[in-house]
């Protein structure tokens, strides 16, 4: 069924190797190698099996195999992994930061809205094996390329705890969503249908979701739906609206609006501005501050760097440094303050929470190592 790409890759691996050593050659040189240069010459190394959507296989810690194409930007940073077995697929220190908070709540549920290939539910479902089998990983994925390879993954890997679900997460419940893939790993909900076609997607609400299969508890929702994460937030206002000690963590991706017009050529959704806003003035951040919730940004990097750092650092959302360029980083948000002690979280200030190594090292650089 896999078509064996052992032989190209171990050709290419001298090549590689040799790309991430130059990459330090860029470091605070204001040039994105890795997006200018690395990325390009594995679409030219790799042109046949991109076109074909041929299936590779590489192993992460604790012994899984991820069975991946390279088919988007995350699988072609993970090929690229300066360890030959990584401890992470994507976004490190995101990655890191959910492993503490499952191992800490290993009775509790985990639910991934946008789980694509099982980026971040595959390093962190090894938490979960010797607890119950009711207590699972619920990981909703609507894009059939990704949600094809996320089924493997787990299959392949013979993962008991999670529970994948074909449906979209949304404020209303049973409507029908026409989707529109882009690219895998970024699939965009668009109107409203009252009629199922191929092209379109069901919908459900997180409240309803979780009421439905007895889900109680619940340590953390993680969303990465394009766009889609604010309406998914709106169905779970049941949840959401729980004391400090019950309420669910959340860790959502948020981009400024002109972020997908500038960097992928799609326009705005919702009608909102096609200008800078930040995070601290949107809607969904002034939403989830109306339940009592805390707001950080997480400083981390959107690619693979082999091994994750040691320490995971946040900044409070009103102490963020910010360019007045499109961008996208990740959220965390906890009605508990006490979490930042018990997940050895770090607060820092005035610096940016995409980590670069081309940027300034003053503002773009992990401070905590």
């Amino acid at each position: 069924m896999f078509k064996n790409l052992d032989k190209k890759i171990k050709a290419f691996n001298k090549i590689i190797t040799k790309l991430n050593e130059i990459e330090k050659h860029f470091y605070e040189s204001g040039i994105n190698y890795r997006k200018n240069y690395m990325l390009p010459i594995i679409d030219i190394l790799f042109e046949e099996e991109i076109k074909k959507k041929s299936i590779f296989i590489k192993k992460i810690k604790n012994n899984l195999k991820i069975y991946f194409t390279l088919t988007s930007k995350i699988a072609k940073d993970f090929l690229l992994s300066t360890e030959n077995i990584p401890d992470h697929i994507n976004e490190p220190q995101t990655t890191e930061l959910i492993n503490r908070i499952s191992k800490k709540n290993t009775n509790k549920h985990l639910i991934f809205g946008g789980a694509f290939i099982g980026d971040m539910a595959m390093p962190i479902s090894q938490n979960y094996k010797n607890t119950k089998i009711d207590k699972k990983i619920h990981c909703f994925e609507i894009d059939k390329s990704p949600l094809k390879l996320l089924k493997m993954n787990v299959s392949k890997n013979r993962i008991k705890n999670i529970n994948i679900v074909q449906l979209a997460l949304h404020n209303l419940d049973n409507v029908y969503l026409d989707y529109e893939i882009k690219f895998d790993g970024l699939t965009k909900l668009t109107q409203k249908n009252k009629n199922f076609s191929n092209k379109r997607v069901k919908t459900i609400s997180l409240d309803t979701f979780c009421t439905s299969k007895k889900i109680n508890e619940i340590s953390l929702i993680h969303l990465d739906i394009e766009e889609a994460e604010f309406n998914a937030l709106k169905g779970a206002t049941k949840i959401l609206g729980r004391d400090k000690l019950t309420a669910p963590d959340i860790i959502f991706e948020y981009c400024t609006p002109n972020t997908y017009f500038m960097n992928y050529g799609i326009l705005p959704t919702n009608n909102l501005p096609k200008k800078y806003i930040h995070a601290k003035n949107s809607y969904i951040c002034k939403f989830l501050i109306k339940f009592g919730y805390h707001i950080y940004a997480i400083r981390d990097f959107s690619s693979n760097i082999g091994r994750k750092l040691k320490n995971v650092e946040l900044i409070n959302i009103n102490d963020i440094h910010i360019k007045n360029v499109p961008h996208c980083y990740n959220i965390y948000a906890t009605k508990n303050i006490d979490n930042l002690k018990k997940y050895n979280l770090i607060v820092c200030k005035n610096v940016h929470p995409k980590l670069m190594w081309h940027e300034n090292k003053k503002l773009f650089w992990p401070i905590h190592k």
